[in-house]
């Protein structure tokens, strides 16, 4: 891809489909590739699979924008619409600003505790099965309405960021 800085190979996750079954359990993500990098109108972008399983969007800021001030743990960011919000801003020694959004949030089915839960529940139908019958709704999982977000989500995620990026940009 032109246009786009490689990530150094042994920074890259390696994970083999064996690997990711045992860890995270069964689901979509299995199959899935575990970091994509792209440009979207100019703009430098990265999905990365983070340790939970879970994918993470980023986006490159350029020099002199708006946003590479921003706090995300104290300033508002309600010009931004990203999954969950911005969870990372980082400037590196090599001069590149980074933001991204996790996808790892409280509707959000996070693989690695997918397999956890999936354990917790056989053996709480094994010891309480009383119990479980009355709270099936909660043993079952998924009682909130989690989605797990796929390859394709956090790269049309990452695609509007960008684009919200840019005409931050361009307001002065």
């Amino acid at each position: 891809m032109s246009g786009v800085r490689v990530i150094e190979e042994k920074y890259l996750p390696k994970r083999t489909r064996e690997e990711k079954l045992f860890i995270f359990g069964e689901g979509e993500w299995i199959d899935e590739e575990d970091f994509h990098q792209f440009v979207h109108n100019g703009v430098e972008c990265r999905v990365l699979r983070n340790t939970l399983g879970s994918l993470c969007g980023y986006v490159s800021l350029a020099n002199g924008h708006p946003w590479r001030s921003i706090d995300i743990f104290e300033d508002s960011q309600d010009e931004i619409d990203v999954h969950g919000g911005l969870t990372f801003s980082e400037a590196f020694d090599d001069g590149e600003h980074w933001i991204g959004f996790d996808c790892s949030h409280a509707r959000d089915i996070t693989p690695s505790c997918e397999i956890t839960l999936k354990q917790v529940r056989a053996d709480m139908r094994t010891k309480f099965p009383d119990l479980c019958k009355r709270g099936d709704q909660i043993l079952s999982g998924n009682f909130m309405g989690a989605t797990y977000k796929n390859m394709n989500y956090v790269i049309e995620e990452c695609k509007s960021l960008a684009d919200q990026a840019i005409k931050a940009a361009h307001v002065k």
